[in-house]
């Protein structure tokens, strides 16, 4: 996939990600794709089956859980952070929403 100049030079600048060779750089592209979201846009929905992490690349997202009142802000993550990559690597479904 072809990701934008401007959007490598973020990433490069994500101190985690920042010394990666090219070649390991290419790697982690080969199949990301770029999305920006809109304030209050949701990006993952709790209790869906997780099948994909995300990388924070500018910007901030509220993580919210349900319960029975509706639902509570339990953390935020922003620029060059991750979020959604429990589910995967506990091959689960999705423990939160997150909105930008």
């Amino acid at each position: 996939m072809h990701v934008p100049t401007d959007i490598r030079k973020r990433i490069r600048e994500i101190p985690a990600l920042a010394d990666l060779t090219d070649d390991a750089m290419e790697r982690l592209l080969a199949d990301a794709t770029t999305r920006r979201l809109e304030p209050g846009e949701v990006l993952i929905v709790e209790g869906e089956i997780a099948t994909a992490a995300y990388l924070i690349i500018e910007g901030e997202v509220e993580i919210l859980r349900a319960t029975g009142d509706g639902e509570v802000v339990v953390a935020s993550r922003g620029t060059g952070e991750l979020v959604g990559e429990m589910g995967l690597l506990m091959e689960a479904r999705r423990n939160a929403t997150v909105r930008a």
